[in-house]
């Protein structure tokens, strides 16, 4: 099996637009965590699609831990604001390698908190 897709197949492209459709829409994020895993495993090593699939992975676990810090955080009202402001978080950690990806670029920092 060949990991080179076609012109038309762009993995990353179909992982950033599912990981921003569940920010948007609150569906879990895992399932784009879960196809950036998979597609990691198979794509060729040194490839820009590596970086994606990296970013990808480290947007799940750290807005996931964000989340557990902002419910327990809740006590103390810090986690109220944290909570309101992971879904923009994610957003933009969504579209910044959708606009890559549609360009065939790589992620210039995939193990960045930031974007």
């Amino acid at each position: 099996m060949t990991t080179e897709q076609g012109p038309g197949s762009n993995r990353p492209l179909a992982t950033a637009i599912v990981m921003l459709i569940g920010a948007l829409t609150g569906v879990p994020i895992v399932i784009a965590a879960v196809m950036a895993y998979l597609f990691k495993a198979e794509a060729p090593a040194g490839s820009w699609e590596l970086t994606h699939y990296s970013y990808h992975i480290r947007t799940f676990w750290v807005s996931l831990l964000l989340a557990v810090v902002g419910v327990i955080g809740i006590v103390l009202l810090i986690g109220i604001f944290l909570l309101a402001l992971l879904p923009i978080w994610v957003i933009i950690r969504s579209i910044v390698p959708l606009v890559k990806a549609a360009n065939r670029e790589p992620m210039p920092n995939p193990t960045t908190w930031l974007f």
